[in-house]
């Protein structure tokens, strides 16, 4: 299936573009065509290797509470692995035909998707949340405060549901947040959900693309 959408993509200027470095975002729609943002939505970045329940239901749960359509957003590019291509690219893209639009940019960090998105609301684990406050993905503490200032100065805010780590059920409560960010962030409580799916131990098992 990734073959023939790479094949009806791959004829299309705009995908050109992206993979030429013309252009910093694609968005792809349901039926796998390239389309625009939708005036108003929410964004689950992601690697989506697999696509698995957890993400399917934290979206479902994010947009009752938020009242608006969430698309999920596939970075190339990563601060820690290679970055994907096309190929790579069109077989996680298949995985949200006849599901859900995903925009396609180069952007590894949350300051870059801000940058890109502008005003907008992001739902993270708590994995990730907490990355976000941890010195060692920055330059140093300096730079980790002032690009969550230009995060939050773009309009960005958190939702930020409950993971697994070490044994033990980790929520926002768990993340030292400077009181200056702190109403950038909303938690999803436990009740509301919790599945301890993991991408890792999906891939361990030969659910990979």
């Amino acid at each position: 299936m990734y073959k023939e959408l790479l094949s009806n993509l791959e004829l299309q200027v705009t995908w050109q573009a992206f993979w030429q470095n013309k252009k910093d975002l694609l968005v792809i729609s349901k039926e796998g065509k390239i389309t625009s943002l939708p005036s108003s939505f929410a964004i689950m970045a992601g690697s989506f290797n697999p696509l698995h329940q957890g993400h399917k239901k934290l979206a479902e749960v994010a947009e009752k509470i938020l009242k608006k359509e969430v698309i999920f957003e596939l970075s190339i590019a990563n601060v820690d692995k290679p970055w994907l291509n096309e190929t790579t690219v069109a077989k996680r893209l298949t995985q949200f035909i006849d599901y859900k639009t995903i925009a396609i940019t180069k952007a590894a960090t949350f300051l870059e998707k801000t940058n890109l998105f502008g005003e907008c609301d992001y739902i993270l684990g708590y994995d990730t949340a907490n990355r976000l406050f941890t010195p060692k993905y920055y330059k140093d503490d300096i730079d980790m405060i002032n690009s969550l200032r230009a995060m939050t100065r773009q309009g960005a805010k958190f939702l930020v549901a409950c993971r697994k780590e070490d044994q033990k059920i980790k929520t926002l409560s768990d993340i030292n947040i400077p009181k200056e960010f702190q109403s950038f962030f909303s938690p999803i409580s436990q009740e509301i959900f919790y599945l301890d799916i993991s991408s890792t131990a999906l891939r361990s098992t030969g659910t990979i693309l």
